[in-house]
């Protein structure tokens, strides 16, 4: 499966995470977290269910998956409060908040390419030749209505 979002994919098949159709260089273990993150994101991923799933039957230190969860981070360019891709849920465990596509992995490189993130697309102001103008509520003469003040 090839999983799109803002500008990357991370594609199972071929264990890449591309950013706009160039590689991206990984960890083994960041991109597995990565992408087990991106596959569920539906929901928020427990710590523990992430120890459980890569390390399974280790003991590991809240500081190591943070430190894996940093990478994960840094590969999306998603760093500092930002967080607009993976958000960290507070004593929790992680969410990936950017909407997510899920491709086949025989689609061309140039549809992936022209599908655009709903999230990140910024909104085209309405036209102005549309609009009406404003109402002006206050009458003279008229009691205005309860709670408003002129």
């Amino acid at each position: 499966m090839i999983y799109v979002f803002s500008d990357f994919e991370v594609d199972e098949e071929r264990f890449e995470l591309r950013r706009a159709g160039k590689r991206i260089t990984l960890e083994p273990k960041v991109f597995r977290v990565l992408a087990y993150l991106v596959q569920h994101c539906d929901r928020a991923v427990p710590r523990d269910e992430i120890r459980k799933q890569f390390w399974p039957g280790e003991f590991v230190t809240d500081s190591a998956l943070a430190h894996c969860i940093a990478k994960a981070h840094q590969a999306v360019d998603d760093g500092g409060l930002a967080q607009r891709i993976i958000k960290t849920v507070h004593g929790h465990g992680y969410r990936v908040i950017a909407a997510v596509v899920t491709l086949s992995p025989d689609v061309a490189p140039s549809t992936i390419a022209a599908l655009v993130d709903p999230c990140s697309a910024e909104e085209t102001p309405p036209s102005t030749d549309t609009l009406e103008p404003p109402v002006d509520r206050f009458q003279p003469g008229r009691p205005l209505p309860a709670g408003e003040r002129k």
